[in-house]
C-alpha cells in the first residue's frame, strides 16, 4: 500500500504534460538544502555552502526569488563514483519540494486515513530533473582539492535549469 501511494503522490505530478505547468508556477522558494553521498567526498567534493551559492546562483538566473512566505524548498542532490584514475561519475539532481499535511488529503478509505494520520505530514516533489556526467579530477600542481567534481556540478546545474527555462517558456 505504501508504495501504491507513494506513486500516486509523488509520480503523477511529475507527468511530462503538467510539467510545463509546475514551472510556471514555481517562482520563488524559501530555502535550499545540499545533500551530498558519501561516495562523492572521495570524487573531492566536499563543501556543501560552495554547491549551495552554485544553486542559488542558478535559482536567481532563472528568475527565482526567495522569500520567508513560500512553501517551497529547493534540494540538490549531489551523488558519485570514483573510478580508474583520476575520474568520477558524478549524478546531479534538483527537486522543489514542499510539505503535504495528511489533513488535506481526504478519502474514505479507514486504512489509508490511518497511514495517512501516521505520517501527519510528508514531502511531495513538485519538480525533479537530474543528469550525471562522467568527469576527470585533475590534481592541482600546489596540491589540495581537485575543482573539476565542483565544475562538473556547476555545468550540470546549469544544464539543469536551462531545462527548466526551456518547461517554463512551453
Amino acid at each position: 500500500m505504501w508504495r501504491i501511494l507513494a506513486f500516486v503522490l509523488l509520480v503523477v505530478p511529475l507527468s511530462p504534460a503538467q510539467a510545463g505547468n509546475v514551472t510556471k508556477e514555481l517562482v520563488i522558494y524559501n530555502r535550499v538544502a545540499v545533500w551530498l553521498s558519501d561516495n562523492i567526498q572521495r570524487c573531492d567534493l566536499r563543501n556543501k555552502d560552495v554547491l549551495a551559492d552554485y544553486l542559488r546562483q542558478e535559482l536567481a538566473g532563472a528568475g527565482f526569488q526567495r522569500s520567508d512566505e513560500s512553501v517551497v524548498r529547493v534540494r540538490l542532490a549531489v551523488s558519485g563514483t570514483p573510478f580508474g584514475l583520476g575520474q568520477c561519475v558524478i549524478n546531479t539532481n534538483v527537486q522543489f519540494v514542499t510539505r503535504l499535511s495528511a489533513q488535506n488529503i481526504i478519502t474514505d478509505k479507514p486504512r489509508v486515513r490511518q497511514a495517512l494520520d501516521r505520517l501527519g505530514e510528508f514531502d511531495v516533489v513538485l519538480w525533479t530533473q537530474g543528469m550525471f556526467a562522467t568527469r576527470s579530477l585533475p590534481q592541482p600542481s600546489g596540491g589540495g582539492e581537485s575543482q573539476g567534481a565542483y565544475e562538473g556540478v556547476k555545468e550540470q546545474l546549469s544544464l539543469i535549469f536551462q531545462r527548466f527555462k526551456q518547461q517554463r517558456s512551453q
